[in-house]
């Protein structure tokens, strides 16, 4: 789950729009599966089928700069995510990926 900064509200179609297309567009080329996405007024919140190597924080991350970039580099999400897990890659590998890059 991404949130917008400051719990800044939008409805706009378009703003949307950009917003579905830049997470979407971000999975094809990194190969993720979106499985849900939903978009808030203030947040967004998707799910993704994704190798198991790669880190929860640097996946997060990208997608953040992806979507900022669609919106033209807007300071658009707060400094944090929400990740949580499903299937064999279980919350413990979020914690070690956090301790070893620390």
């Amino acid at each position: 789950m991404l949130v917008h900064a400051e719990r800044w509200r939008t409805a706009q179609p378009d703003f949307l729009r950009v917003t579905r297309d830049a997470i979407l567009g971000a999975a094809r080329k990194k190969h993720h599966r979106v499985a849900r996405l939903a978009l808030l007024p203030d947040h967004v919140h998707f799910t993704l089928a994704m190798d198991y190597e790669s880190s929860p924080e640097q996946i997060a991350l990208s997608y953040m700069n992806n979507v900022a970039f669609r919106h033209g580099m807007l300071h658009l999400w707060m400094n944090s995510f929400y990740v949580g897990t499903i299937g064999r890659y279980d919350m413990d590998a979020v914690r070690r990926s956090v301790r070893d890059n620390v």
